[in-house]
């Protein structure tokens, strides 16, 4: 997924009222990005995910918070998700 553009490749460069000396479309997206932060903090639920699949601890299939069979069937961190949600929540973007 494309992160950043130039300019001088974006489609809507003749409608653009930004002084791009200053400030771009990607330099105010980066200021409330919120993705990349994510990832340095929680990497370490995506690698133990795969290691609990590696050890036969689970199924690729994943519970959902909102279907409480599914929860039940598989396993499911809870922790882990509310924590993931909180983290947008309060980081919107």
């Amino acid at each position: 997924m494309t992160q950043t553009i130039s300019c001088d490749l974006c489609e809507a460069r003749e409608l653009c009222k930004l002084d791009k000396r200053k400030e771009t479309c990607f330099t105010i997206r980066d200021k409330t990005y919120k993705n990349e932060p994510f990832v340095n903090e929680f990497k370490w639920k995506h690698l133990e995910f795969f290691k609990e699949l590696q050890e036969g601890k689970r199924t690729v299939y994943c519970g959902f918070i909102f279907d409480a069979e599914s929860t039940r069937k598989h396993s499911y961190h809870r922790d882990w998700v509310l924590e993931n949600f909180g983290h947008y929540i309060e980081n919107e973007n």
